[in-house]
Parts: structure tokens; C-alpha cells; sequence
């Protein structure tokens, strides 16, 4: 797989593969700009800016966290339509694995995050079809 330019990761405490396919459908497109993937238009359509429609991300921005599996979540300051909601952390959709709401969406990973920063980024649209995004980034590990 990595001979093919996927990226693999090892979870050798639970024996689980993740593999991440950049460019594959879901994924940003490495031109800069970010892309709506299932569930939102045109794959090819640049998200509009956020609109302060993001009234906190979890855990913050820049957060070091000693939980491996932290709560990783997003409120909105309005009402969003649930069905466009996309969570990636680490580049990977696990809006399938998460609870959405009108006021929000919230993740727990069913592993434990390997220690070191990760990414994570919200994307959708509010009741209006005003499109959103927020990425930020946290720490995981066991020590500072």
C-alpha cells in the first residue's frame, strides 16, 4: 500500500490498520483549498469562509491532552443541517462513527489516538446552506 502512496498506520495495541488514501474520494485535494466530500456539492467546489458559526471545537485548539482517546466534538453557535456535518481527524471521515446534531457533533474514538498532534476539521452547511469549515490541531500523550 505505501508503495502506492497510501499512508498506513499501525495500532499494534489493538492489531488495526488505518489506511488514508490522499486524493481518494472524501479526501482534500491538495490544491490549497478544501473540498466538500460525500454529503455536501460538487466534490470540486470550494467551501465558502466560516462564518462564526463554530462556537467551540473539543479539545481546543493547541490542547495537549493525556487521554489517548479523547472526546473530540464541535458546537455551533445556530442550528446546522446535520446531514452535510463531516468530522476528519487525521484526514480520515468518521462522521459515520459520530453523534450529529443541529448543535453539533461529537466523536470518541474506538482505539486509542497514537501520542502525537493530530488534525481534526468540521465541515457542513447551517439551516441557511451557508457553508462552514474549522480545522484545528491537539496533542495526545502520555507526558509533556
Amino acid at each position: 500500500s505505501q508503495s502506492l502512496g497510501v499512508i498506513v498506520n499501525w495500532n499494534n495495541d489493538n492489531d488495526v490498520v488505518a489506511l488514508i488514501v490522499p486524493g481518494g474520494y472524501g479526501a482534500p485535494h491538495y490544491d490549497g483549498q478544501p473540498h466538500y466530500g460525500q454529503g455536501g456539492p460538487s466534490y470540486q467546489a470550494p467551501l465558502p469562509p466560516n462564518g462564526n458559526i463554530i462556537r467551540a471545537e473539543r479539545p481546543h485548539d493547541g490542547q495537549f491532552v493525556r487521554n489517548d482517546r479523547p472526546e473530540i466534538a464541535v458546537d455551533f453557535s445556530e442550528e446546522v443541517n446535520p446531514n452535510t456535518i463531516r468530522l476528519f481527524v487525521d484526514g480520515v471521515d468518521v462522521t459515520d462513527q459520530a453523534s450529529r446534531s443541529p448543535r453539533g457533533i461529537v466523536f470518541q474514538s474506538p482505539s486509542p489516538l497514537q501520542p502525537m498532534q493530530h488534525r481534526a476539521r468540521v465541515i457542513g452547511r447551517d439551516a441557511n446552506g451557508q457553508g462552514f469549515e474549522q480545522t484545528w490541531t491537539f496533542t495526545t500523550g502520555n507526558a509533556m
